[in-house]
């Protein structure tokens, strides 16, 4: 019998072919004998049947064994095509696959792509495909600060405020003018109530355009019209608000966000003494400016030594003196030489210098603080001239003295005198 492999001749009963080496299945050995047997049968048969010499069976014999061995070669050729065919195939099958494996290993490793295929889910309406893709493209290049803005404001509409703050502020970090995160950031704050943030984080902001977005939650201090000082006169304090926010202030150092009062007209420091005003401004959202402190102190001093015109003398026709009394202020007087009070006569115009020989003493009183001038005291001599006391040309006085006209010289001197006496008397 004959390998049905590599066709080499096997003796009977063997197993294994002796060249190729393979298992030889007893049952095509058996279809053999059973094909011989039949053909055998099949033989005599036709030899009955037609009356074919022997010489024409083997011939026919000989013919049907070489069709069948055309068949068999046949077979095996379509065989061996269909092996190779099926081995292309597979071939062809596992490059595909590891040429899809290749570019699947690419694609995961390009950032480009992972956003390509993000903008096509967004722009499909699938979302959470989306977002994983951008977060695939983030793992790759976590510097991309349009990827990382395009899925926080996907994050944003889609009400995950956490991940969304998370993005904003690292774009911030590297951006720290971006306008849209200071948008975005300010309405998640919002929607978290979390004003103090908000506040926060605008400590750093210097864009006019960018701080304009905090203009709900920024209130500037109140500003005073006087600053805080030691003063000789008294005061009229205006506050103001840039933004026209309430003010609220108290005068006794209080706090004011607490204790204040509604601030509606300037305040007046119209008495000596020490005055520390605190003030806030309050906006329309309830938040508070820092509060503003102004000390002041109002000293008034004492009014000066009254001004007298004219300043004593000695007249010999009607005089009228005035004093020149500063605002809020008083004068008081006496002709005898003693000392005035608020009891004494209260200059209210000019005054005609009495006759005789007279001692003018004034006092200038505030009338807001009770403080008192020192005292002026001048000499006033008055005694009219009559056509009897005119003396002929060279006739002495009767008594014996000529009196100056004007007698300015003497009387201006006991002015003086006099005045250095109550100012000692005075102190």
């Amino acid at each position: 019998m004959k390998c049905i492999y590599c066709g080499a001749e096997m003796p009977d009963g063997s197993v294994f072919c002796a060249k190729c080496g393979r298992e030889v299945q007893m049952v095509q050995n058996m279809e053999a004998l059973e094909d011989e047997y039949l053909t055998g049968i099949l033989e005599q048969g036709q030899q009955k049947k037609t009356g074919a010499s022997p010489a024409d069976i083997k011939r026919k014999k000989q013919e049907a064994m070489r069709k069948e061995q055309e068949r068999r070669k046949k077979k095996k050729r379509l065989t061996i095509f269909y092996s190779v065919i099926a081995v292309v195939i597979l071939c062809g099958v596992g490059t595909g696959f590891y040429i899809k494996h290749t570019i699947d290993v690419e694609h995961a490793n390009s950032a480009d792509y992972q956003i390509m295929k993000a903008q096509e889910a967004y722009a499909s309406g699938d979302y959470k495909t989306a977002i994983a893709y951008y977060e695939n493209a983030l793992n790759l290049d976590d510097t991309n600060l349009d990827v990382k803005l395009t899925l926080a404001g996907i994050y944003y509409d889609r009400k995950d405020y956490d991940s969304a703050l998370i993005l904003y502020l690292e774009v911030l970090e590297a951006d720290p003018q971006n306008e849209k995160c200071y948008r975005n950031l300010i309405s998640i704050y919002e929607h978290k109530n979390k004003t103090d943030e908000i506040i926060a984080l605008s400590k750093n902001v210097t864009d006019p355009d960018i701080l304009a977005l905090f203009s709900d939650y920024i209130v500037n201090a109140p500003t005073f019209s006087t600053e805080g000082g030691k003063y000789n006169k008294y005061l009229e304090i205006a506050l103001a608000s840039d933004s026209g926010n309430q003010i609220y202030y108290t005068m006794d150092g209080s706090d004011p966000s607490v204790y204040g009062r509604v601030y509606r007209e300037p305040l007046s420091l119209d008495k000596e003494g020490e005055y520390s005003i605190r003030a806030v401004c309050v906006n329309a959202k309830k938040l508070y400016s820092d509060i503003v402190v102004e000390d002041y102190v109002i000293d008034i001093p004492a009014p000066s030594m009254p001004v007298v015109t004219p300043n004593g003398g000695t007249f010999d026709e009607e005089t009228l003196v005035s004093i020149t009394v500063p605002q809020s202020c008083t004068a008081y007087y006496t002709w005898d030489g003693t000392i005035p009070s608020v009891l004494s006569d209260k200059y209210i115009a000019e005054m005609p210098v009495p006759d005789g020989n007279n001692i003018l003493s004034v006092m200038i009183v505030d009338e807001k603080t009770g403080k008192w001038s020192e005292i002026y005291r001048g000499r006033f001599v008055y005694y009219p001239v009559t056509e009897a006391d005119v003396p002929a040309e060279g006739e002495a006085p009767a008594d014996g003295t000529i009196v100056p006209v004007d007698g300015s010289t003497d009387a201006t001197a006991e002015s003086q005198t006099d005045a250095g006496a109550a100012t000692d008397g005075a102190q």
